[in-house]
């Protein structure tokens, strides 16, 4: 769904990461905002605070979101600014990474959950 996907970590409470990333070209912008809402639930939620808003264009998608755990005072905040990429943008995207092999442990494996409420 991405291409060029920079992150960076900011010493900005509004803003602790930020990033940018290309979205295939011709996708709707509806579509990436799913995508990354499902990410945000999935991946960087935490249980507790979670507020995110999108703000959609044509071309162009931000989300800005803050997830915390009030009983510990952890937090993340982010804002993402996504854009439309160009077919060149995903030529070779998948070729210039390489897949680490899978970490081996006796730790019995872990149901992933999609959805966290």
């Amino acid at each position: 769904m991405f291409a060029q996907v920079e992150v960076e970590v900011t010493e900005d409470p509004e803003r602790l990461l930020i990033a940018l990333v290309r979205y295939r070209p011709g996708t709707p912008e509806r579509q990436v905002s799913s995508f990354l809402e499902a990410v945000w639930i999935s991946e960087l939620r935490l249980p507790g605070l979670d507020v995110f808003n999108f703000l959609a264009e044509d071309g162009h998608v931000e989300l800005e979101s803050v997830t915390g755990d009030q009983s510990s005072g952890y937090f993340i905040s982010l804002h993402l600014v996504a854009t439309e990429g160009s077919a060149e943008d995903f030529e070779n995207s998948a070729a210039d990474y390489e897949t680490p092999p899978p970490v081996t442990t006796d730790a019995p494996p872990t149901k992933k959950r999609w959805l966290r409420r």
